[in-house]
């Protein structure tokens, strides 16, 4: 082969070679910079755990107010209100709100949600999540936590007013007096708990209102069966003490009243009928149990 056509053929197989390490480089720069790029994409969109929201609860005698505890760091809570027909299944359904404080009134968004369809009440749930935000970005945040249903009304209803009086007689009898002109109208049943150990622990149970005699403004309900139940179950000999509360439940169109405790403690074992002690226990004939 000539020297001309060998230094031609040397410079092409460099240059081609020269090429290719370019292109390399090239490639292995960019893989390197989309790599690094989406890394540092991927750990900016990571949201961070947050404390989770605690005592979620519906303010008592407000229509639709929310509230729970402060979580640290949180700057922000989001709210998604949720409506149900009066049935409590069927979705009407829900908007998402949001607040910087740890309470907010939700009628607004509730009326929202039901728009210009008529109802006489409806159920609501809310899920509440803490969150920590930046620019309107959010950093962290918790899980979502959801409320207990409440009943909105949108109509105006009658409220079935309080029972008064509750007290235990005769040690397992629970009584009290109440002020409703239709019972039938307005009553569904009665809930009575029965607190012990001055606790916040109930022993808990409803009857029907068609199961109770609504005599003259009184009602009387034995309760010793859940009496000893209470005992079995919870009553220990540190404290046997216990009080009885009741409230009214509420037909279609009506409140139920509010829950209203007895004022007097109570002793389980001083109304409790006790079994004697079985006496003389022994085997007789070699496989007969016998006691007195």
């Amino acid at each position: 082969m000539k020297k001309g056509t060998i230094r031609g053929f040397l410079f092409y197989v460099v240059s081609v070679l020269t090429v290719i390490s370019c292109v390399l480089v090239a490639t292995l720069q960019n893989v390197y910079a989309t790599g690094e790029q989406e890394e540092n994409n991927e750990n900016n969109n990571v949201i961070e755990y947050l404390d989770d929201v605690t005592n979620l609860e519906w303010v008592e005698n407000s229509s639709a107010t929310l509230s729970w505890e402060l979580v640290l760091e949180a700057n922000y809570y989001s709210i998604e209100v949720i409506v149900y027909e009066n049935n409590g299944t069927t979705l009407i359904g829900s908007t998402t709100t949001g607040t910087t404080s740890n309470e907010i009134d939700l009628q607004q968004e509730i009326h929202t949600v039901v728009g210009d369809v008529t109802y006489d009440y409806v159920k609501v749930k809310a899920v509440v999540v803490s969150q920590y935000k930046e620019n309107d970005v959010v950093m962290k945040q918790g899980l979502s936590v959801v409320s207990n249903s409440i009943t909105y009304q949108l109509v105006e209803f009658t409220k079935i007013p309080d029972p008064t009086n509750v007290c235990i007689i005769d040690g397992h009898i629970a009584q009290f007096n109440y002020d409703i002109e239709d019972v039938e109208a307005a009553v569904s049943g009665v809930n009575f708990y029965i607190e012990f150990n001055n606790s916040c622990n109930y022993w808990t149970y409803g009857v029907k209102r068609s199961d109770i005699t609504w005599d003259n403004g009184t009602v009387q309900v034995d309760i010793s069966n859940h009496i000893n139940n209470v005992y079995k179950h919870f009553a220990k000999p540190e404290n046997n003490t216990f009080i009885v509360a009741v409230s009214i439940e509420a037909n279609d169109g009506y409140f139920k009243s509010n829950t209203v405790k007895s004022l007097e403690h109570y002793d389980f074992e001083g109304y409790l009928e006790f079994i004697p002690d079985p006496t003389n226990v022994c085997i007789i004939d070699g496989h007969i149990a016998q006691f007195n």
